[in-house]
């Protein structure tokens, strides 16, 4: 299931992730929650996490799809690593946020998107070495 969220620095609720749809969300019978903690203001992971048990699987939203700036490799591993404090690594899948639809205000050229996906890439390659 693709939850999506649009973290606006105005909302009352900026900072705060998926955790407040809990324990209801978690009820809904589906193998994968695909998320976005990419972006400023999306919360933390963990808060969300904590709360699932091991027949769930988590689509982490790690590239941040409304900013153009090309994260680095050990960036996206860190932002991983918050959600492998409590899922088993065969559980967790890396993810562009949003789908990677950095929508109609937020624009940028398409090279910039695949090298944002190589550093994606680049970073399950290090997380594979380092949990197998």
């Amino acid at each position: 299931m693709h939850m999506d969220r649009w973290p606006n620095p105005d909302s009352p609720k900026f900072g705060t992730g998926y955790e407040r749809l809990l324990p209801e969300v978690l009820d809904i019978k589906i193998k994968q929650y695909v998320v976005e903690y990419a972006a400023p203001g999306s919360g933390d992971p963990s808060k969300f996490l904590e709360h699932f048990d091991n027949t769930k699987e988590i689509g982490l939203g790690v590239i941040e799809v409304r900013n153009p700036r090309i994260e680095k490799p050990e960036e996206v591993v860190q932002r991983a690593e918050r959600a492998l404090k409590h899922l088993d690594p065969k559980r967790v899948w890396l993810n562009p946020d949003c789908g990677f639809a950095p929508g109609l205000y937020r624009k940028f050229e398409r090279k910039i998107a695949f090298e944002k996906l190589s550093v994606m890439s680049q970073a399950a390659q290090i997380l594979r070495k380092r949990y197998g």
